[in-house]
């Protein structure tokens, strides 16, 4: 990665588009070393309610500006590391919102074809008129 960076503060076409994409990959290295960590440390487990976990992560995606509802959930308690839970809830969960979002897309353009007004939720999300899940 230092050779990288070394060869593009000598570019002078694309240097800074250069520069971005090699900060993002040492985070993303940086991320992985992270989580390779949390796994290894068996010391991370502890008990956790999930759904406390779960619940948490709709509202910070509700403060994120996506309208998310999750209906009802068990009480249920798991043994795990904390934070790779939580990052691994808070991908399925992100993905779920940006999946339905892109079908709630095609969906809206094929009813717009049909005539139709209407945006019905899929998967079990609802979605508004304007696409929030």
């Amino acid at each position: 990665m230092t050779r990288m960076r070394l060869r593009a503060e000598f570019l002078d076409e694309d240097r800074e588009k250069w520069l971005s994409d090699l900060d993002e990959l040492d985070r993303i290295a940086d991320s992985a070393i992270r989580l390779v960590r949390e796994e290894v440390n068996q010391d991370a487990v502890e008990p956790l309610e999930l759904d406390r976990l779960v619940r948490d992560i709709e509202a910070e995606m509700t403060l994120l500006g996506h309208a998310i509802s999750i209906e009802h959930l068990d009480k249920v308690s798991v043994k795990a590391g904390a934070l790779g839970l939580r990052r691994a809830l808070r991908n399925l969960i992100g993905d779920r919102v940006i999946s339905l979002r892109e079908i709630l897309k095609g969906t809206r353009k094929l009813r717009a074809i049909a005539g139709e007004r209407n945006i019905h939720g899929a998967c079990g999300l609802g979605a508004n008129r304007e696409g929030n899940v």
